[in-house]
């Protein structure tokens, strides 16, 4: 269970009601789409059905909690099926795709792809220093590599 600290509530259809949503997950805890109408309602979501079978630590939780908060005034945590109750009567909803959340999310939402965090490589390679070799090519750091694989808009 989360803490208790970290305000979450229980999933609520009139908080979304009638209103485009940008969810957001413990997975997509980047910077909110440029370009995101200033009346779209931003949800954090916790699906305490995957938190179930994979509980989290308290500073586990704090951790993307911080960062949840400074993206989402409101979030929520609730099973899966009442996530999804609460999400049909808005008028659209969209979120980044994500494999912890793939039974649910897209049921819920129109799902943009997962920034990918390194280039393509062409050809197979077969080990991982060969694919490492390929893949970093030209990146001097950690931080060309964040540069060049910019999250990109909705």
């Amino acid at each position: 269970e989360p803490p208790g600290e970290l305000a979450l509530t229980a999933p609520d259809a009139s908080a979304v009601a009638g209103r485009d949503v940008c969810l957001v997950h413990p997975w997509s805890l980047g910077d909110l789409p440029a370009g995101l109408p200033t009346d779209t309602r931003v949800i954090g979501v916790f699906v305490a059905d995957f938190h179930r079978v994979w509980p989290w630590s308290e500073r586990r939780w704090h951790f993307v909690g911080s960062r949840m908060a400074e993206l989402a005034a409101t979030r929520w945590h609730g099973d899966a099926a009442t996530i999804g109750a609460a999400l049909k009567g808005a008028r659209s909803v969209r979120s980044i795709d994500e494999p912890h959340l793939a039974p649910w999310l897209a049921l819920w939402a129109e799902c943009g792809a997962a920034p990918a965090l390194f280039p393509p490589v062409d050809r197979r390679c077969d080990s991982f220093t060969q694919w490492w070799t390929r893949a970093s090519r030209g990146l001097d750091s950690a931080a060309d590599l964040l540069a060049v694989n910019e999250v990109p808009a909705w």
